[in-house]
């Protein structure tokens, strides 16, 4: 019955978004109803950005502790709502797991020692004491607490968290890590607690209308870009184009004159193109990768051939250009 209820609502989440596309281009027809979720409502990236604030602070032995900090930014993102306790059982009490691919700003990684049963209830100190009790200097016995910054991809993020440091230190630092690596044989799950931009009914969508008459919907849920068509007599189709390596935090598509489709995506710091059509099978390579992650672009290509890409980074909006013989380019536009 858990995994009906688990399959039903993942469907539910991946159709949300082409819903709010059928209700825009229909006149509000579609009525959809988006299910309620234990995470909280907040910007999930609050908890991240509030945990940079405090990088080089030495927090003492009780705040400096990994899983403490991570309570404490949780804590201050979701103004006093939620209140983290124990380890994984603490986390699942409060938010979803997600997958390494979907993980986004602000989800916290948490590592536990293989066989503590710490994927179990433990809902007590005295559990959570037999899984400290655990650790050890073997891949397969850590315990560790970090707040993912980045989704760098393949398993790898950069993070921010305390007391990553042989002595301890109680320090806060960003840094990489890579818990695939780094935590061999250890219980890795990695948790959102609050509502990441790009979830639900927020995903990111673009849409346009051929010349033939049909529509089309392109929306990401997760790391996949999905698209709706439908029109001029031809049937709604749903299907994933595409899955790239990490979450998507907005896109742009359109078509071209010889018929093939383009859809950018801002996956972390990274600006990725997947096309395909006019004869083209489907592919999806890195254009480039800018100084941070990337919350928003827009794409089109002008008259002479030249692909543009406007990305908003933080409060800096940059342009990258190129196509028939324009080298790659990108520079900062403006400061906002």
């Amino acid at each position: 019955m858990q995994l009906l209820k688990q399959w039903m609502q993942g469907r539910l989440r991946r159709l949300a978004p082409i819903a709010l596309a059928l209700s825009l281009l229909t006149g509000g027809a579609v009525m959809y109803a988006v299910p309620a979720y234990a995470v909280g409502t907040y910007d999930n990236a609050t908890i991240a950005t509030d945990g940079l604030t405090h990088l080089g602070q030495n927090l003492g032995s009780v705040s400096g502790q990994c899983k403490q900090f991570a309570d404490d930014m949780v804590s201050a993102a979701s103004g006093g709502t939620q209140h983290p306790s124990h380890y994984q059982s603490g986390w699942a009490a409060l938010g979803t797991e997600v997958s390494s691919a979907d993980a986004t700003e602000g989800d916290i990684i948490q590592i536990t020692p293989a066989g503590s049963a710490a994927d179990d209830a433990l809902m007590t100190s005295a559990g959570d004491t037999a899984v400290e009790n655990m650790m050890g200097s073997a891949s397969s016995a850590q315990l560790h607490t970090a707040i993912i910054v980045t989704n760098n991809g393949g398993g790898s993020f950069t993070v921010v968290d305390a007391n990553f440091n042989i002595p301890q230190d109680y320090t806060v630092r960003e840094h990489p890590l890579n818990p695939y690596t780094w935590a061999a044989g250890s219980i890795i799950k990695i948790w959102r607690l609050g509502t990441a931009q790009g979830a639900g009914s927020g995903s990111p969508i673009s849409t346009f209308i051929t010349s033939d008459g049909v529509y089309h919907s392109f929306t990401a849920v997760g790391s996949t870009i999905d698209q709706a068509y439908w029109g001029n007599g031809t049937d709604l189709t749903i299907y994933g184009v595409a899955t790239l390596s990490s979450s998507i935090t907005s896109l742009s598509a359109f078509i071209t004159a010889d018929g093939v489709y383009h859809v950018f995506s801002a996956v972390g710091s990274t600006i990725e193109q997947t096309y395909w059509g006019g004869g083209l099978g489907l592919s999806s390579y890195g254009v480039t990768t800018l100084s941070s992650s990337i919350t928003s672009l827009s794409a089109f290509i002008t008259a002479d051939g030249v692909y543009h890409v406007f990305s908003a980074v933080g409060d800096n909006t940059y342009q990258t250009y190129w196509g028939n013989g324009t080298s790659l380019t990108t520079y900062g536009v403006a400061t906002v």
